[in-house]
């Protein structure tokens, strides 16, 4: 996680330039696929964008620009991007943030597949003499840090050319056309230029934009200048409704990019859940896609424990039990094989096997979401106090985990202690508000 100095894993803002294909295939009602019943194809997963850096009004920094932000353009899979994540550290200039990132991602070895975009949101910073002052947010301002129109697009040519930068929301006040266009004519070919107070999605400033060539991507936040952006050639990025409702239709609605925000209030955290929902329910629909998948690559490595989730949900113990014997021969040693032997044995009842496979997954990557998986053998064991010990380390490393705090919870109940289980039982929620069964599980 990025925290308040240079480290090598972060919560990813993700945006542009990748989307990850799920098959989707209606399921008969007899449980089985029914290929007649597909209308809409494979379930295309936008890419989450969260900030990294904040600054604007949002943060006690002196950072002019609003937000500053990471894209994972070289993942193979929604997977892999959230394993390449809002902070304000105490940086004085914007090219500071930017340095701070570039440096982040290189350490991190994620050069050529993480870059950056940017939400500078100017017109936070236009005065009333037509000037950007990028000190606004000084107290005692002497005006000495106001530029024009023409130096600020400098400035941007300068973080494109120098950093990995690939996007730049409202890069000017709303009614700078004139600036606007003369930056998208001088780099739009190299970066994404989004109107979102310029826009504000209304379709006839949309037009406008069109004609003049003042942008070439939308902020989404309704979908009547969609289909007109779209006829344009441009990106569209959807909003993530920010203050607003924790209705995920928009995560479902959006294909290529979404802006999620900073995972750290519900309405945010809602949209990132039902983007996990929708990979894991498409694979579910359809698992013979990943078996296809195993046919073309048979040493492929990369998300089959996903692939052995999936077949452990369908009871599919022959089909398991012939993935876990490939990935040994193939190499035992890595933390999936573990996981999807792990998985194995959970299926056949030998719980103390699975701990045993979990435990050795850790070992290999102490990162991974083993260890909920081993707080739900414990509570099969009836181990209480070790399974809330697994679940307390889960929530360690990713406490947005819904799966390890209802786990907390179903294990407090279990010694009979309710107002603990209600409390974890009420954290799970929080982070999965629309799953009946944790509010089956509370109401209980």
């Amino acid at each position: 996680i990025l925290m308040n100095r240079i480290v090598c894993h972060a919560y990813i803002v993700f945006m542009i330039c990748r989307t990850w294909e799920v098959p989707s295939t209606k399921l008969s009602d007899e449980g089985g696929v029914d290929e007649k019943r597909t209308r809409f194809g494979k379930i295309v997963l936008p890419v989450p964008a969260f900030n990294v850096i904040n600054g604007g009004s949002h943060a006690g920094n002196k950072l002019a620009m609003q937000e500053f932000m990471i894209l994972p353009v070289g993942a193979s899979s929604f997977k892999e991007a959230m394993k390449m994540g809002d902070f304000a550290p105490n940086i004085q200039e914007n090219k500071e943030g930017l340095e701070l990132l570039k440096t982040a991602i290189e350490k991190a070895g994620y050069t050529g597949k993480v870059v950056i975009g940017m939400d500078v949101a100017a017109s936070e910073f236009y005065s009333s003499d037509k000037k950007y002052d990028l000190n606004f947010k000084e107290e005692n301002n002497d005006g000495s840090q106001k530029i024009s129109g023409d130096a600020l697009k400098d400035l941007y040519k300068s973080f494109v050319s120098e950093y990995p930068n690939v996007s730049i929301e409202d890069p000017f006040d709303q009614d700078d056309w004139e600036n606007y266009v003369e930056m998208t004519v001088e780099c739009g070919e190299k970066v994404q230029i989004v109107g979102d107070d310029l826009l504000v999605t209304n379709p006839k400033r949309v037009e406008k934009a069109i004609n003049e060539r003042s942008c070439n991507a939308v902020l989404l936040k309704s979908i009547e200048a969609v289909k007109m952006s779209k006829r344009a050639g441009w990106g569209v990025m959807a909003s993530h409704h920010s203050g607003d409702t924790e209705d995920t239709f928009i995560a479902d609605l959006s294909q290529g990019q979404i802006k999620t925000g900073a995972p750290c209030r519900s309405e945010r955290l809602a949209k990132y859940n039902q983007q996990e929902l929708r990979m894991h329910t498409g694979s579910l629909a359809k698992y013979e896609y990943l078996q296809e998948h195993l046919r073309n690559d048979p040493y492929r490595m990369e998300d089959m424990d996903l692939y052995s989730y999936v077949l452990y949900a369908k009871e599919a113990c022959a089909a398991l039990s012939y993935l876990a014997h490939k990935v040994v021969l193939t190499d035992k040693y890595r933390p999936e094989s573990c996981c999807i032997i792990g998985n194995y044995y959970n299926l056949k009842g030998q719980h103390e096997k699975a701990v045993m496979y979990f435990r050795r997954a850790l070992k290999l990557n102490k990162y991974l979401s083993a260890w909920t998986l081993m707080g739900h053998e414990y509570v099969e064991m009836k181990n209480t106090h070790a399974a809330i010990d697994a679940y307390r380390r889960a929530v360690d490393i990713n406490p947005c985990d819904y799966r390890a705090w209802y786990g907390l919870g179903q294990a407090y109940e279990m010694m009979g202690m309710p107002f603990y289980a209600l409390y974890y039982f009420r954290k799970s929620i929080f982070f999965l508000p629309n799953d009946s069964r944790l509010w089956i599980a509370m109401a209980k």
